[in-house]
């Protein structure tokens, strides 16, 4: 049997996709997708519309927002550079505005870096950019947007895309900055929810991605996984559009675990 599971591994391994189908599970909704623009949160983006929301897409490239929404329907972008965080408040209320009955329901702070330097090469402006944009951009995007809910007296979803890294030991920037996800998704979720807003995150793992240079790999074994692959943003986009249709509203302040047994356990 061992000598079967590894030949099987050690196989090529293509995406092989199980659709929900498309339907109408967010139709009304109108939701922020921070970093839209590529990545995971492009495929956020792309499956809220597909299940009927209106979706704004936030970036601070201009030019990859303008490609990645000549891609998507029923989908607008603002360009914003979270790491500014003293403008996030005044802009959330001009987003507001491209949606016809100027309200949120969802956010999805999906705006990250990483920094794949060692605990004795990081400088301090690097350590500084990652927590900036990682952990106080999502705080600041989610007291703005939070605000305009509670305002409006309407229910809403705050979903932050965490990684499993926010379960290891974490002596990079990066991984400390998901450790504060992690902590900031349960405080949020355990300040919010009177208010009828609906905090979690999603933890994956190494995913097909731009930021791992892996985005259009027609091979997607990874070792570095215990299932021995990529996790492709459309699995990590679907978790996303259950957890904010209302499907999921027993689920709350928690970290779901897409990461093909990363965050279980080590390899």
């Amino acid at each position: 049997m061992k000598k079967i599971v590894r030949k099987l591994f050690k196989e090529k391994k293509v995406p092989i996709y199980t659709k929900i189908r498309d339907g109408e599970v967010l139709k009304g909704k109108n939701a922020i997708v921070t970093g839209g623009s590529s990545g995971i949160g492009f495929s956020i983006a792309e499956d809220f519309v597909k299940n009927g929301c209106n979706v704004v897409i936030i970036g601070a490239n201009e030019e990859k927002l303008k490609k990645a929404c000549d891609k998507l329907k029923n989908t607008k972008f603002y360009t914003l550079d979270i790491e500014k965080t003293e403008l996030i408040n005044e802009n959330i209320r001009n987003i507001t505005k491209l949606f016809k009955n100027n309200k949120i329901d969802i956010l999805v702070n999906c705006a990250g870096v990483t920094n794949n330097k060692s605990f004795f090469e990081v400088n301090s402006l690097e350590f500084e950019r990652v927590l900036k944009i990682n952990v106080e951009g999502y705080y600041f995007m989610a007291q703005a947007v939070s605000k305009i809910m509670i305002e409006n007296k309407m229910p809403g979803y705050i979903l932050n895309i965490s990684s499993s890294s926010e379960s290891k030991p974490a002596a990079t920037p990066y991984k400390i900055s998901k450790w504060a996800v992690r902590g900031m998704t349960q405080g949020l979720a355990e300040e919010l929810l009177p208010y009828g807003i609906i905090v979690n995150s999603i933890a994956p793992g190494k995913t097909a991605t731009p930021m791992l240079n892996a985005s259009q790999l027609d091979d997607i074994s990874c070792n570095a996984q215990p299932n021995k692959r990529y996790i492709d943003p459309i699995e990590i986009a679907q978790i996303a559009t259950m957890l904010v249709s209302g499907i999921g509203n027993s689920i709350v302040g928690d970290s779901i675990y897409v990461s093909g047994g990363n965050g279980t356990f080590y390899i």
